[in-house]
């Protein structure tokens, strides 16, 4: 911030509710630098020399208000997001699906309705993983000559919702003494 060539720079804090240690709370010079008056001498601990902080646009995301001080939450603007609806969150999986089959005409373009239906139990980041998983275990059921041969033949692959279930793999050792 320093040498920012930007007059109000954008600080994004994401998951600022996550629990930390008393001794060490990043969340404390929040309180300084959220208040006009202060943000303009703002003195960090490891820069012995006063910031005009007070352009600064800070962005807190949090999954949950509960784990945020009311004295902090108070000087932010809160809005609640919803949880995407289930036509919302099929939107979302069918472009995961078509960014994660992108560039292959080997695919059907279409999710099948099994695989939808299986990921709308899911967070969005767990059917990310789950989408790019059964496209890959898909693949893995045709040899490269029968895979030339539907290209050839025009032929798609149908995603369903069996391709999601990884084969269970041997549980790694830890590392230790």
């Amino acid at each position: 911030m320093v040498e920012s060539s930007t007059v109000n720079p954008i600080v994004v804090l994401d998951e600022i509710e996550k629990p930390v240690r008393e001794d060490n709370d990043p969340k404390a010079p929040l309180y300084q630098l959220l208040e006009e008056n202060t943000a303009k001498t703002f003195t960090d601990e490891f820069i012995d020399h006063p910031i005009d902080c007070s352009g600064v646009i800070f962005i807190a995301c949090a999954n949950e208000l509960e784990g945020i001080p009311e004295p902090l939450l108070t000087r932010f603007k809160v809005f609640d997001i919803p949880s995407p609806t289930k036509e919302e969150r099929t939107s979302i999986c069918k472009k995961i699906y078509n960014e994660a089959t992108r560039g292959s005409a080997l695919f059907n373009p279409s999710m099948s309705e099994d695989l939808i239906d299986s990921l709308m139990i899911k967070s969005l980041r767990e059917a990310k993983q789950y989408i790019n998983d059964a496209v890959a275990n898909a693949l893995l059921e045709y040899t490269k000559e029968e895979l030339k041969e539907m290209k050839f033949n025009g032929d798609m692959i149908e995603v369903q919702a069996r391709h999601m279930n990884l084969p269970q793999q041997e549980a790694k050792r830890k590392f230790g003494f």
